[in-house]
């Protein structure tokens, strides 16, 4: 059986529109269209912006021009999104929005290999839990990465295109088998598939190997355009207290 929401083609895919690579970043992970939306994501952004303490007034004049300056601080100065409303969000918004669906981030550092162990760390814990006696892990394991890399956007296909940042995800996806032998407790042995989600694919890609997976990641920190913006984040449900 399977812990996963995908189906026989592959996990849930959205392919890219203007900037709001952000938000495919999320649902893709996540497995579906409704967890976030340009409106959820614009009212995160709002929120990192506001200013708090601001008085109100009851003049129309006044009114009227706190209404043009929060549009001008919600939009125009807004350091979370695009001043054009077409995406473009940034590390704060990506990681409220994930806390909003119940799940928590972990920088992972790409200045060395430390993101290697810590993935490695991660699956390690897993890997204690199957060779527990029991016949369903207790600890959820992280769903996977979101990734923010230097990529390139076009404008005009094949004419006109800019460099920025794009946010991707890669999802774990596990496939749990239980075993149980005659007189003795059912174990559990977990494997993970990595798929590469990017909105940029014309469909999900299975890597084929965890190897393959670790050169991949390994390829798109050290070839990015900005090394120190490279980020990524691993993501895993909250836990139950």
């Amino acid at each position: 059986m399977t812990t996963n929401d995908h189906c026989e083609e592959g996990p849930y895919h959205e392919k890219q529109r203007y900037l709001f690579c952000g938000i495919h970043a999320v649902n893709n992970l996540l497995g579906g269209p409704s967890f976030v939306s340009k409106a959820i994501m614009d009212a995160i952004a709002y929120r990192l912006a506001s200013n708090t303490g601001t008085s109100t007034t009851t003049t129309t004049a006044t009114t009227t021009a706190t209404g043009v300056s929060s549009w001008i601080h919600n939009n125009a100065t807004n350091p979370h999104k695009s001043m054009f409303g077409v995406g473009n969000y940034d590390v704060n918004v990506i990681m409220m929005a994930l806390q909003e669906q119940g799940y928590d981030t972990q920088y992972l550092d790409t200045r060395n290999d430390d993101w290697k162990l810590t993935l490695q760390q991660q699956e390690e814990e897993e890997e204690e839990e199957d060779e527990k006696e029991q016949s369903i892990p207790t600890k959820p394991g992280a769903v996977g990465l979101i990734c923010n890399v230097s990529g390139r956007q076009w404008w005009m296909p094949g004419i006109f295109s800019s460099y920025s940042r794009h946010w991707k995800a890669i999802k774990f996806v596990r496939t749990v088998s239980i075993r149980s032998p005659r007189l003795t407790t059912a174990t559990t042995t977990t494997t993970i598939s990595y798929y590469d989600l990017d909105s940029k694919l014309s469909e999900p890609y299975k890597f084929i190997s965890r190897e393959e997976f670790i050169q991949h990641m390994t390829d798109l920190i050290q070839n990015d355009d900005e090394p120190n913006l490279c980020t990524l984040l691993l993501i895993s449900p909250q836990q139950q207290h």
